[in-house]
């Protein structure tokens, strides 16, 4: 029987909601990223949007447009114990279905992008 369903969803335009402060390697924001990562296990990105009053900096998201695309759903299995290998099937199986998502609709949500969607470890 099905336990649960994964369901991959993308949503076009949500890296217009900031800008990120530029981090090119040996810069100090990189450096000080870097440290956190060492520590944290991830870092953030320092980011520029607007403010309450202004619209000119802040940490409050830009007014932008976001189209979500809803692909289908990935039923699972109910695994008592899943593997390794279960895990890395099911999640390959949905980095594929995101990355079509995206491929089906980037023309349509994305005519100005400058590049097609990529997947970093």
């Amino acid at each position: 029987a099905e336990y649960g369903s994964l369901v991959p969803v993308f949503g076009f335009g949500e890296t217009d909601l900031w800008d990120q402060v530029d981090n090119p390697e040996g810069s100090l924001v990189r450096n000080i990223q870097d440290k956190m990562k060492k520590v944290i296990t991830f870092t953030l990105p320092l980011i520029n949007g607007r403010g309450v009053f202004q619209y000119g900096y802040g940490l409050l998201p830009r007014r932008r447009q976001i189209h979500v695309v809803v692909g289908v759903p990935i039923d699972l299995p109910k695994i008592a114990n899943p593997t390794v290998e279960d895990i890395d099937k099911y999640h390959a199986e949905y980095m594929e279905s995101l990355e079509k998502l995206f491929h089906k609709h980037k023309n349509d949500f994305s005519i100005d992008r400058i590049r097609d969607i990529e997947f970093k470890e």
